[in-house]
């Protein structure tokens, strides 16, 4: 079993994991939440950490070639 790092197009994103998972793939999309102060009231957002990624766990060597893990 391995971890890769999957390039995808910017702003696709929850497309891309959609199929991916639906492919039966475990992704991982690490994210960062911002914290701030607009006209008296905290609001919070997330963003993604590494914009354009996402980490895939695959199984490299089978018979079958390429699989989910």
């Amino acid at each position: 079993m391995a971890q890769r790092c999957a390039a995808r197009q910017q702003y696709l994103e929850r497309l891309a994991l959609n199929e991916l998972t639906r492919a039966g793939f475990e992704t991982y999309t690490p994210r960062i939440l911002y914290r701030r102060v607009s006209h008296g009231r905290r609001i919070e957002t997330t963003a993604l950490l590494f914009p354009s990624y996402v980490f895939v766990r695959i199984v490299l060597h089978t018979p079958q070639g390429i699989r989910p893990a």
